[in-house]
């Protein structure tokens, strides 16, 4: 073999490696085949002398590439006497490459091939050099089993200069696996399927080491394997915890926000969150159920009528008597709600400010008994349609008196006359769950009981909203 010769090859051998199958095994990269075969002697003088022949060789195959392989083995054959007495025997050995351009077709096993290669043998006494050129067909009969036709040339030459040129025709058997077909990859992660417990999902960057061809197990689906995860049923989320692997950061109340960053770590910020403050829910400062960032009044109550237009805001009502102006038949004085569209919102017998019903004349009882007079019914009625015209849903109805008499008696004789008017207001429609009744005798005096006037003004009935129906 000459130099150069063995630097081709010695370079084929470096390439092998990254062009191999990086799973394909030991039957897989090599391949091995056995050739019987007839020969005759082409070139004219040889062909003068010997008959027909017959010989065998056995090679070896080392795959570079699916289509390409170094191919090479030793070859031994004779010819029969012709008209020369002598018999010509010939052994040596071929070394170069095979092209399988069945792998470009697609075969499975099955292989056509074409291959060339340096000869060196001795033939007698004489060492003979040369090249031969051959191309064949090969059948899978099982698995790891081919069998076919093949024919070759070899042309070889002596150092004086004779020349001779045979034929070659036969039978080729290969075995110990094919070294041109690749291992059924269906999940493409490099290991076979006949050796993959999950030959239809990759293994990943992160392979089981006790389940070939299968990803790490990873029970939450965070990408990082159960092996090593901290929180193998919780996903590590957004922010994953630098010092907990698989796990989140910590989030208390579960609103998606860190409690590092939770300005709010125990409350759900909720669908409408903080701008201002991470993690935390909008404020509501006026309590009438519109979030600060969409309240155009933040610090007031919408009230029973809510101005469409201004979300969280009242409608505008001047006189403040819970009726809105544009309903108001009196927008510039305090009154009262009254079903009478000319009279709403007007003063009257009753009329709302603040917290309280002020009636404008008294309610009148029997000298010290509870009994109602009938000069009052007017009055009450009045704030009975008060309370209903403006939806109010709870009333305190307070009894007070002079400073005339005993204190206990005082005490006593206001709480009657308070229930009194409690009864009244029930009996004329009023739902009992809607009003209290409380005395307070002497122990809250308007105007100074040393005088006439002072005493007729202590003597009252006041009336006052608990729960003013959505108002503040």
């Amino acid at each position: 073999m000459t130099r150069t010769s063995r630097t081709i090859i010695a370079a084929l051998v470096v390439l092998y490696g990254p062009w191999a199958p990086p799973s394909a095994s030991a039957q897989q990269r090599f391949g091995a085949s056995v050739e019987a075969f007839g020969q005759h002697a082409l070139d004219q003088g040889n062909r003068s002398l010997f008959g027909l022949g017959a010989g065998g060789a056995l090679q070896l195959e080392l795959n570079l590439m699916p289509w390409l392989g170094l191919h090479g083995g030793a070859s031994a054959g004779f010819l029969t006497s012709g008209e020369s007495p002598d018999r010509t025997h010939w052994i040596g050995g071929r070394a170069g490459l095979r092209f399988h351009w069945g792998a470009l077709l697609g075969w499975a096993h099955h292989d056509g091939w074409i291959d060339v290669h340096y000869v060196l043998g001795t033939s007698g006494q004489i060492v003979r050099s040369g090249f031969d050129v051959g191309t064949g067909y090969e059948h899978a009969l099982v698995n790891g089993l081919r069998v076919g036709p093949f024919v070759r040339a070899q042309w070889a030459s002596d150092p004086l200069g004779r020349h001779s040129v045979l034929l070659m025709f036969g039978i080729s058997v290969g075995f110990f696996g094919d070294p041109r077909v690749r291992p059924r990859d269906a999940d493409g992660d490099g290991v076979p399927d006949e050796g993959d417990v999950c030959p239809t999902v990759p293994q990943g960057a992160d392979p089981d080491p006790h389940r070939p061809g299968c990803p790490a197990e990873d029970a939450d689906g965070d990408g990082v394997p159960d092996a090593i995860d901290e929180c193998p049923q919780t996903p590590q989320g957004a922010n994953p915890d630098p010092s907990h692997p698989g796990c989140p950061l910590g989030d208390l109340d579960r609103d998606g926000v860190p409690d590092a960053l939770d300005r709010c770590p125990s409350v759900h910020h909720g669908d409408a969150p903080d701008p201002e403050r991470l993690g935390c829910p909008a404020g509501d400062r006026d309590g009438d159920g519109v979030l600060d960032p969409d309240d155009v009044c933040p610090d007031q109550h919408h009230g029973r009528h809510p101005d469409p237009a201004r979300r969280g805001c009242p409608l505008p009502d001047r006189d403040h008597d819970t009726i809105p102006d544009a309903v108001d038949a009196c927008p510039d004085e305090a009154g009262a709600p009254s079903e009478d569209p000319a009279r709403h919102g007007c003063p009257g017998l009753v009329r709302i400010r603040g917290d309280q019903l002020e009636i404008s004349r008294p309610v009148y009882f029997a000298t010290n008994r509870e009994v109602i007079l009938e000069a009052s019914f007017p009055v009450l009625m009045a704030v009975a349609d008060a309370i209903r015209a403006a939806g109010i849903r709870r009333i305190r109805v307070e009894g007070h008196t002079d400073s005339v008499g005993p204190e206990d008696h005082n005490r006593v004789l206001s709480q009657r006359r308070a229930e009194s008017v409690r009864r009244w207001l029930i009996e004329h429609g009023i739902d009992a769950h809607a009003v209290l009744a409380e005395g307070f005798g002497e122990s809250r005096p308007v105007e100074s009981n040393d005088t006439e006037l002072g005493r007729a003004a202590n003597r009252r009935v006041e009336f006052h909203i608990l729960d003013s129906g959505g108002s503040p």
